[in-house]
Formats: C-alpha cells, sequence, structure tokens
C-alpha cells in the first residue's frame, strides 16, 4: 500500500497459520496507517501484530495475549463451536456489547449474517452480532412417507438468516433410524435422513435439540 489508510472492522480472525504474525502490514512508498476495530484475534499460531513501514492501531478488540489499545479486551471470546467453524457468540460472551459505542459506523449496519447492528445498544466484536430474539423454526416433511425408500427429507425454515446447522443439532426421531445431512444456506434448509432399513415398515420424524444457538 502507498500512503493509504486501511480500517479492518468487526472481522474475526481464528486458527490462522503464520510465521511472522496473524496481521502484517507493509507500506512500500511511506506511513500508511491500519486500524483494527471490533475484531477478535483468537488461537492462531501468533497473535504479533507487525509492522513495516507503517503503523497499526487496534481499538474495541478482543485480542489473545493483549493489545495496547482503547477498549481492547484478552477473554475467550466464547464461540458458539469453533471447531465446526461457527464463529458467533454464546450468550455470556465478553465480546457482546463491548464494540465501538460510536456503533454504526464504524461498524457495518449488519453482520456476516445479515443480523442487524446493534442488537442491544452496543455492537458486538467480531463477524458475528449476538442475536437476542431467537430465530423462529418450522420443520415440515418435504418428501412422501412411503415403505421403501433410501430416504426421507424435511424442510427446515427460518424467519432470518442464521450459520448453517449441524447435523449434531438434530436428533432421528421414530421406530426408524438413519444418519443425518443438512444442505442449504440463509433460511431455507434441507434436513435428509438415510434410513438404516429402508425396507422396515416404521415411522421416522427429526427433532431439534433443546439449547441449540442460531
Amino acid at each position: 500500500m502507498a500512503d493509504q489508510n486501511v480500517s479492518i472492522v468487526n472481522s474475526t480472525f481464528y486458527e490462522n497459520i503464520s510465521s511472522i504474525g496473524v496481521v502484517s502490514t507493509l507500506s512500500l512508498d511511506g506511513i500508511a496507517e491500519t486500524n483494527l476495530i471490533n475484531c477478535i484475534i483468537y488461537n492462531n499460531s501468533t497473535n504479533n501484530i507487525v509492522d513495516y513501514n507503517s503503523s497499526t492501531t487496534i481499538t474495541y478488540s478482543n485480542v489473545e495475549g493483549g493489545f495496547t489499545g482503547t477498549g481492547n479486551i484478552d477473554a475467550d471470546p466464547m464461540f458458539v463451536n469453533a471447531a465446526t467453524g461457527d464463529f458467533r457468540l454464546q450468550l455470556g460472551s465478553p465480546s457482546i456489547n463491548t464494540g465501538d459505542p460510536a456503533g454504526v459506523p464504524p461498524a457495518p449496519e449488519t453482520d456476516i449474517v445479515g443480523t442487524i447492528r446493534p442488537q442491544d445498544g452496543v455492537v458486538d466484536m467480531g463477524a458475528y452480532e449476538y442475536d437476542v430474539t431467537p430465530p423462529v423454526v418450522t420443520l415440515s416433511l418435504l418428501s412422501p412417507a412411503q415403505t421403501g425408500v433410501d430416504e426421507v427429507q424435511f424442510n427446515v425454515s427460518f424467519d432470518e438468516s442464521v450459520a448453517m446447522p449441524d447435523t449434531t443439532d438434530f436428533v432421528v426421531t421414530g421406530t426408524l433410524s438413519g444418519t443425518i445431512s443438512i444442505t442449504g444456506s440463509e433460511a431455507d434448509y434441507v434436513v435428509t435422513v438415510s434410513l438404516s432399513a429402508p425396507d422396515t415398515d416404521g415411522t421416522v420424524g427429526i427433532r431439534l435439540l433443546p439449547g441449540v444457538v442460531f
């Protein structure tokens, strides 16, 4: 970058591998300035911030190992399930309501899945805004129920965009058993139950487990 200032806002840096730094800035022509606001930097191979002929400012962010700046914290962000790539925040996360009190901007009006910012007076840190109003979900049978089919499909619809559900969010109910797979995006998903014994008479359904966060 040449004499250009860059702002990175409401981003999540997690499990990146770098021999230099998780955030590295380089200016080949003049001093450049990089500003990170409302970000989460956690569990990377190194959380170092490296500047080459440049300057990095971080504010209202959750940085593992700490970083000097207004509003910065160093605490477990409490992701819903980082192992499966679900970087939404759980209730009680220290990154909820601790972003820049200036609100929008600098924060974008919505988060990565379209949730309006802020939800509770102050924007959150990271790519996801904690949604204080849980989405309404509707489950319905998509494919006809009949003996001999290899799979049964169910439509799972939400009244707002959500991150893709995990197969462990559902359980198979009824007298038959099977394995679950999920396709779809945003607010509409298809849950497919591949039956273990398709030629056996019986019933099959799905149930959303209590306590699942969307």
